[in-house]
């Protein structure tokens, strides 16, 4: 007789589920999507930061492009326009060969490069991941999309004094 279970085998604990590779978004919150191959050169694009967040999905995609040395040639780079309830409505998501990567969220900074892609003007774009390691330690990891339309213009700042 066991009393209060001592003597009692226990049950395994059931297996974790698998990561997803990608998050589903749901059909009823895209806008519309822009396909790309990835440019063989970024020179002459604007330059975004992807916001990864804290996502395991993220990561273990990060991973995965690490384990193939950041490699994006020949690579199909999709930009998914999402409605949202941010301002100004509208969010991008972004995904390398099928592969979740990131959001990107309008700001000041980047929205030049935001109406780019929300108006379809972009022709061309280019998707960078660094590692920042310094001294052997690392210290994080960035993933850059850099973009670029028709008739864009140098980027030139101008202060008074």
């Amino acid at each position: 007789m066991a009393l209060f279970k001592f003597g009692k085998k226990k049950e395994p604990a059931p297996a974790p589920e698998p990561i997803p590779l990608d998050y589903k978004t749901p059909k009823k919150d895209i806008k519309f999507a822009l396909t790309f191959t990835q440019a063989k050169s970024f020179k002459g694009f604007r330059r975004v930061r992807v916001s990864m967040g804290t996502s395991d999905v993220v990561w273990n995609n990060i991973e995965y492009f690490r384990d193939n040395g950041y490699d994006f040639t020949n690579s199909a780079v999709q930009v998914l326009v999402l409605n949202s309830d941010m301002d100004p409505g509208v969010q991008l998501k972004v995904l390398v060969d099928g592969r979740f990567l990131g959001y990107i969220y309008w700001s000041n900074k980047n929205a030049e490069v935001f109406d780019a892609v929300t108006s379809k003007k972009a022709d061309k774009v280019y998707i960078k991941i660094e590692d920042t390691v310094i001294d052997g330690k690392y210290y994080g990891t960035e993933t850059f999309l850099m973009v670029h339309w028709p008739n864009m213009g140098p980027k030139i700042n101008v202060t008074v004094e």
